[in-house]
């Protein structure tokens, strides 16, 4: 709407009339919304989801991923609404709302630009002053007031002694603009989505299992190198490490390769993603030291080297909407730092990229006076095409010895890795993540849980690693070992309920012990009684605390012994039940304790019928436990 005031003397006024303009309010569950709620989505799946998926606790990471979800959601909808907000035009001053409750003044002689533009998807309207820059997303206006308002800038600034003059600077630097936002960014959507279809591909055909797998597929480190040869320092890059790690890696590279293609052109965005990845990549297959490397991060830091070289050779000259505050910088930044911090990679084959970017744009910058390029220098695209088959030729070299070379390189990779989480999640998942995994694998797996095991000092952590190895020497067939290291762990950690169902499981799943000093006496005989009267209940979680067992043996034992028995109700697996054997008698009757646990099994209850299956003895005293299993650790393999 327009407000024409009077002038107070009530004579006609030369000026033109103030003009109101009304912007849409935006929606609560709007862009912002889904950004919040993407953010805080991939946080979770980019930090939990490995070890949750590959540990079999999906319904834990599903109630993660809603509660994340819930977060900004309930933001959203407690969220004050806001009023419609307005921008005024006055006859030497444009107001403009700054957030959802300030507004400020900007003179109209400080405006410097102005930008409509009008994309594939969205479009934005930018204004930028002398004092800050202010970007309206085209779908705050209604119908055509952008350009109603565009116009009315324009009327007011041309009214303004240098007005011509500054409204032709303004056209110029907007052409200028509108250049780099004509230019489709081929090589960005072809690079990115060449990394997603093979990660898809990878994890689709369950060839990217582990963390390690990647060793086989083209990772690089100075031991693989000399194991293989130099080609993995090209093919690191097209595969990642783990299942999640494009998401952290890939936004990041399409945003910069964006930029980058529109600002230099084709070639030079090539030039950069390419060349900074083969010497990047020879650097973490040579640095002395340099950890197992995979993923994108190299050719990322190629482009954020070459944009911030054009940055600060055109400070204050870069196209309406390319220039990058603080902000952005450090969003981009700490998005790095997370992927270095998540996934091991080579920092200095990085930082070496990241220079190699500002050497291509030094090179190609020397002498250009304005952005974006018009066209990207021959020998940019020249050396792209070389660089290009060096990539593909590796990747076929790579693909073609991967069946001779595959087992081997995971096997130097294990022994080169000293990062205990990492190996006893490759260990693990190849213990339970396959149905019949190969002996091969499971001598990988159980070389990875030794190493694991072995790298580690603190004692909960050891268990779990150790657990690992029991895990896998169960898979091997190797029953003995693997109830006899799970034994010592329970013995460690007795209030442990995975360990005890993982040492009921492999008792469950083993014939007798092939040594005889590990097998129950002959005759002997356990019974499960459970006494309602004197059987105290839990007033909580209404689960019985105790039950009496009864062991008769045909001959006394010469020392005191303890029995483990996997307990099953109805036949299927319930718990594990341990008890003492006092020396020289032939009946006993034990009170045991049942481990108190959150989610007990119902048919533990004193109405459940129990029975016992001795299996393993071994010398010594411990006290009567029942431990009832946990149903998610009673389902691995």
């Amino acid at each position: 709407m327009t407000d024409a005031p009077s002038p107070p003397d009530g004579s006609a006024s030369s000026a033109q009339p103030s003009e109101r303009f009304l912007l849409r309010v935006p929606p609560t569950f709007g862009p912002r919304f889904f950004v919040s709620l993407a953010v805080a989505v991939g946080l979770v799946v980019v930090l939990f989801a490995q070890p949750l998926i590959e540990s079999g606790q999906e319904t834990y990471l599903l109630a993660l991923v809603m509660l994340s979800a819930c977060i900004p959601s309930l933001a959203a909808l407690l969220r004050r609404r806001p009023a419609p907000a307005s921008i005024e035009v006055l006859e030497d001053r444009l107001v403009l709302p700054i957030g959802e409750h300030e507004r400020v003044a900007v003179r109209l002689r400080s405006i410097r630009a102005l930008l409509l533009h009008r994309g594939r998807v969205s479009g934005f309207l930018f204004i930028g002053t002398d004092e800050r820059e202010v970007t309206f997303p085209l779908r705050l206006f209604p119908g055509d007031e952008a350009e109603r308002l565009l116009r009315a800038i324009r009327s007011r600034m041309s009214a303004s002694d240098d007005g011509e003059r500054r409204l032709a600077g303004i056209d110029r630097l907007a052409r200028v603009a509108d250049r780099a936002y004509a230019r489709t960014p081929v090589v960005t959507w072809a690079v990115v989505g060449t990394l997603t279809a093979i990660h898809v591909f990878l994890v689709a055909t369950h060839r990217l299992v582990g963390v390690l797998d990647v060793a086989s597929l083209g990772a690089v480190s100075p031991e693989l190198v000399e194991a293989a040869g130099p080609y993995l320092a090209f093919t690191s890059h097209w595969v990642h490490g783990w299942r999640f790690q494009p998401l952290l890696v890939l936004p990041g590279l399409f945003v910069l390769g964006t930029l980058v293609e529109r600002l230099l052109g084709h070639g030079v965005t090539a030039l950069s993603i390419l060349g900074s990845a083969a010497l990047g990549g020879l650097v973490a297959a040579y640095y002395p030291g340099s950890p197992l490397h995979a993923g994108a991060l190299i050719p990322a830091a190629g482009l954020l080297g070459t944009l911030a070289f054009s940055a600060q050779r055109y400070r204050g000259r870069m196209p309406v909407g390319f220039r990058l505050d603080g902000q952005w910088w450090g969003w981009l930044f700490m998005l790095a730092a997370l992927a270095v911090m998540i996934h091991g990679v080579s920092v200095p084959g990085a930082l070496f990229g990241l220079l190699t970017g500002v050497l291509v744009a030094g090179a190609v910058l020397d002498r250009e006076p304005e952005l974006p390029l018009e066209f990207s220098p021959r020998w940019a695209g020249l050396a792209s095409l070389g660089l290009l088959a060096l990539h593909i030729g590796s990747g076929i070299w790579a693909i073609e010895g991967l069946s001779g070379r595959g087992l081997s390189l995971e096997r130097v990779a294990i022994e080169q890795m000293d990062n205990g989480p990492r190996l006893n999640e490759y260990a693990w998942v190849l213990a339970i993540g396959e149905a019949e995994p190969s002996a091969e694998r499971l001598e990988l797996a159980l070389l990875a849980a030794r190493r694991a095991a072995g790298l580690e000092t603190r004692p909960v952590y050891r268990a779990t690693y150790q657990d690992t190895k029991a895990t896998v020497l169960h898979r091997m067939g190797r029953h003995d070992e693997a109830v006899a290291l799970e034994r010592e762990i329970l013995d460690e950690f007795p209030e442990s309920p995975t360990f005890a169902t993982q040492l009921a499981r492999f008792m469950a799943a083993a014939p007798e012990p092939s040594s005889p000093a590990f097998r129950p006496p002959a005759g002997l005989e356990i019974e499960i009684e459970r006494r309602p009267e004197e059987t105290s209940v839990d007033s909580d979680t209404r689960k019985p605390e105790s039950v009496q067992a009864r062991v008769r043996l045909a001959a006394p034992p010469e020392r005191p012994q303890v029995l483990y028995a996997p307990v099953r109700a109805e036949g299927e697996l319930a718990g594990l039940l341990r008890l003492p054997i006092p020396a020289g008698m032939t009946s006993t009757v034990t009170t045991v304790v049942i481990v108190p646990l959150p989610n007990v099994l119902e048919r533990t209850r004193p109405e459940g019928l129990l029975k016992a299956e001795p299996k393993y003895v071994v010398e010594g005293r411990a006290s009567g436990k029942l431990w009832p299993i946990l149903e998610k650790v009673a389902e691995y393999p």
